[in-house]
């Protein structure tokens, strides 16, 4: 997909990109481990002339989402756009931006991925214009989380073997919902004595999960991640009070920036995406020692095309 699209003052080019894996990557409900395929936007605006706003959105089939479906919704959501969200002063951007994002979903329901990258592109385009971080322009802090690392399904030796290669990563999060779930964890846990956690993908039912829990707390594993399909659970985890898990899909670094910049008001993070990928077109998203993403002074999402 490649468009092009005008609505007043602001210009939008998106485009389609696909990107191979570094290593096999399949979860419980995919059976695809190619790559990645996700859109990026540009944001302009007629009187900001030299800064651009970016943006990433992933489609997911689960959702019922493509990129074909993203080259249709874009145009709505550019003209729901109205332009003086990014004519606010640094006090009033986030309620400003929050507006946007209540037109969109004014204008058509669902349809997250082209809500999050024009959302991103606009959080982006305004931090750069204000001078200022986007974490920044949210009133929020610097100081998130660190980011586990992901495993894909695969026979428990070969999960073990890359278990063993991102031993430098405080938790690894292991794909589950497999015929050898404890068999691959018993493997990692034998090269990896850090934290645990599994994703099942909506891989399992209900008293399948029961069953796999016992082995869970034996081998130390700390959350289990979208374990069932969709139901009550959501309701059901508000009630409860459950603590907050940050996510991500398999995504270059304008993506995991933009989740970063909001990372504080997470307990657990897995913002990994684009560290799964062979080759990030985005350059300037860097880990700390300790695997947390770098929340700099930068404007914007602080990430740029690579060089």
């Amino acid at each position: 997909m490649n468009l092009d699209l005008a609505a007043g003052p602001l210009t939008l080019r998106a485009r389609s990109i696909s990107i191979p894996y570094r290593d096999p990557f399949r979860i419980a409900r995919s059976h695809e481990d190619d790559g990645m395929s996700s859109v990026l936007v540009e944001l302009r605006h007629r009187d900001l002339p030299d800064l651009v706003g970016y943006g990433e959105g992933y489609p997911d089939a689960y959702y019922g989402e493509a990129i074909e479906t993203m080259g249709v919704v874009l145009p709505l959501l550019l003209d729901a756009v109205d332009p003086a969200v990014l004519d606010a002063d640094a006090a009033g951007a986030e309620a400003a931006l929050s507006s946007a994002g209540a037109a969109f979903d004014e204008t058509i329901a669902h349809h997250g991925a082209a809500k999050c990258a024009l959302d991103i592109a606009l959080h982006d385009l305004a931090g750069k214009r204000l001078g200022l971080p986007v974490h920044r322009l949210l009133g929020l802090s610097a100081d998130i989380p660190p980011t586990d690392f992901t495993l894909g399904l695969d026979e428990p030796a070969v999960v073990a073997a890359r278990a063993e290669r991102a031993a430098g990563f405080p938790a690894l999060k292991i794909k589950v919902g497999g015929p050898r779930d404890v068999e691959t964890l018993e493997a990692v846990r034998r090269v990896y004595g850090g934290r645990l956690r599994v994703d099942a993908n909506t891989g399992w039912q209900p008293d399948e999960g029961a069953r796999l829990v016992p082995d869970l707390v034996r081998l130390g594993v700390e959350l289990i991640e979208q374990p069932f399909p969709r139901q009550r659970m959501l309701e059901r985890a508000r009630d409860l009070g459950f603590r907050r898990f940050e996510g991500c899909m398999e995504e270059t670094s304008v993506a995991i920036a933009a989740s970063a910049a909001v990372a504080s008001l997470a307990d657990w993070v897995d913002l990994d995406g684009c560290l799964l990928i062979a080759a990030d077109p985005f350059e300037g998203l860097e880990l700390d020692k300790e695997h947390r993403w770098r929340l700099t002074e930068a404007p914007g999402l602080g990430v740029r095309p690579a060089a």
